[in-house]
């Protein structure tokens, strides 16, 4: 079995999404990797966080983008899954590299510059991921093609995967023409055809798989990295297929 088990925003079935106790738990479960997002702050600091403003996951509003991290550190991004993670705060990517840097984890981090634009994200990031020695570890992804190619500018040995929801002879040719190491595509665009294409020239990663059936399609279609907020039943599943093989 090659498939990987990847945990999307940490294990975020179980704990709040994003967060420092999402991604120790997703580490003891024995997940393969970690997914998550990074975003920039008004003062240019990386921090991790899905969304493009702390209204889902804080009692307060706005965009990330207009904050300094010195006022989103203050933030209580916890409670809003259980009033029991009250003390989880924002991370930044410096703390979550130092944290991940000494586990046998894989990296994955999305940038979100599909909407909006952070001037220099993609040097930043790889500046960051450079002095925690963790280029080698690391997948890019991103929806914006762009973004892909600018890291590749900087960086040609750090992977790239394109996120995608759809995979047509137009998303083909980009991916070819951005040279990206692999395609991330959501569960709905999944087909044994799809697979092969795909696996001709690149890897192919699911998003976003949590109920058994959707895992089980991926095992039997040998995917290599499925992103999941289910970490225990992804596992758990993968460990049935191989002793059925």
């Amino acid at each position: 079995m090659q498939t990987s088990v990847i945990a999307h925003r940490g294990a975020s079935a179980d704990r709040p999404e994003n967060t420092l106790t999402a991604f120790e738990l997703a580490y003891s479960y024995g997940a393969h990797g970690i997914e998550t997002d990074v975003h920039l702050t008004k003062d240019r600091i990386p921090v991790l966080i899905h969304d493009p403003t702390v209204d889902r996951v804080t009692q307060s509003t706005g965009y990330i983008k207009d904050f300094t991290y010195n006022e989103l550190k203050t933030l209580d991004i916890g409670s809003w899954y259980d009033p029991e993670y009250t003390d989880q705060r924002l991370l930044t990517l410096d703390q979550f590299l130092s944290w991940i840097h000494d586990k046998p984890l894989t990296i994955h981090l999305e940038l979100k510059t599909a909407k909006f634009n952070y001037p220099e994200i993609e040097k930043i990031v790889i500046e960051k991921l450079k002095s925690f020695n963790l280029e080698n570890r690391t997948t890019i992804s991103s929806f914006n093609a762009h973004s892909l190619v600018t890291v590749k500018q900087l960086n040609p040995f750090i992977k790239t995967a394109l996120l995608t929801n759809h995979y047509s002879q137009s998303v083909h040719k980009r991916v070819k023409e951005y040279k990206v190491d692999g395609v991330h595509l959501k569960f709905r665009a999944l087909t044994p055809s799809v697979v092969k294409t795909i696996q001709k020239e690149h890897y192919i990663g699911v998003f976003t798989v949590n109920d058994s059936k959707k895992i089980n399609q991926c095992y039997k279609l040998n995917c290599d990295i499925i992103m999941t907020d289910n970490v225990p039943l992804a596992l758990q599943l993968r460990e049935e297929y191989e002793h059925e093989q």
